[in-house]
């Protein structure tokens, strides 16, 4: 049994498998100013992520209850042309490819509380047009933008996900926004938890006992396929953390995996394993604010009880 309370993290589970599947890179944090600063600085260092593909369509900026300003990183999922044998494309994958070809999704995340304004530059009119009409989607939220030259404004007064599409066909080249609630648990990283930065597979492999958790600091990880001991109970992803790999609870119930980071399947090879995955009684998991993305098989899957996903 899954309860699903305020679904607002694993954003990624509404695109579709073969795009996403396929590359949606990188989350970013969002360190708020002291009152009256003003910076167009993103709030991550770009330089730590250069190796992840970003949009070349949209840019965006939030602007904050005190005035201050923060570029964001905008990051960009591009389906690839299908090459038999590629990370272990089959023959069975050329018809969703081909359906998706040329298509993107570009995508930013960040936290606020009370009303935040959101600013998307158009940095390419030949993939989306201002001509047309311009929709922030789920229409219940009932957002009208406001457009001026290249730039699309709206306002947001609660977290939530929203899609900024461009014309009938504006999703094929859409610009998802991950406006998440403040986080109120972030852990003390001196409290059991091994602090990584960079991570590679065999700096998670073989922890000692005196550790419960793993945290994941700002910045790039590459863990392959990791299988958590029993011992390891918190996993958390940091603001600002890129988290290549899989994790796997076998036979280990009771583990959170947490935080405003992104774990992303992109380095894994097709149908190699499931982003997140609990088999054989590893009941009671918790997935709370994370992106999941890239994912080369499912994203999470959770055969057990008393599972939740926030």
């Amino acid at each position: 049994m899954v309860n699903k309370r305020n679904i607002v993290a694993i954003e990624l589970f509404r695109v579709s498998f073969y795009l996403t599947c396929l590359t949606v890179l990188i989350i970013t944090g969002c360190k708020k100013k002291s009152d009256q600063t003003i910076s167009s600085k993103p709030s991550v260092d770009t330089l730590s992520f250069a190796q992840v593909p970003k949009s070349d369509i949209y840019e965006v900026t939030i602007i904050r209850d005190n005035g201050a300003r923060e570029k964001q990183m905008v990051f960009q999922s591009a389906c690839p042309a299908y090459q038999p044998g590629y990370m272990n494309m089959q023959t069975k994958d050329q018809g969703p490819l081909n359906m998706f070809k040329n298509r993107t999704i570009n995508w930013t995340t960040f936290s606020f509380s009370g009303t935040i304004t959101v600013e998307v530059r158009i940095l390419s009119q030949i993939r989306v047009s201002l001509n047309d009409p311009v929709k922030i989607l789920p229409s219940r939220y009932g957002i009208v933008p406001a457009i001026t030259g290249d730039v699309i404004r709206f306002t947001l007064t609660r977290p939530g996900q929203c899609s900024v599409e461009l014309g009938e066909n504006g999703y094929k080249n859409g610009l998802m926004v991950f406006a998440n609630p403040s986080e109120t648990s972030v852990p003390d990283p001196n409290a059991g938890f091994k602090v990584l930065r960079n991570a590679k597979p065999s700096d998670v492999t073989n922890l000692p006992a005196q550790f419960s958790g793993i945290y994941f600091k700002a910045g790039v990880h590459d863990i392959g396929i990791y299988r958590v001991p029993s011992h390891i109970k918190n996993i958390y992803l940091e603001e600002g953390s890129w988290v290549y790999g899989a994790i796997i609870m076998d036979g280990n119930p009771g583990v959170k995996i947490y935080g405003r980071g992104v774990l992303s399947g992109a380095n894994l090879n097709y149908r190699e394993s499931h982003s997140i995955e609990a088999i054989n009684q590893s009941d009671n998991i918790h997935v709370e604010g994370i992106v999941v993305a890239d994912f080369k098989y499912f994203a999470v899957r959770l055969i057990g009880k008393n599972n939740i996903i926030d």
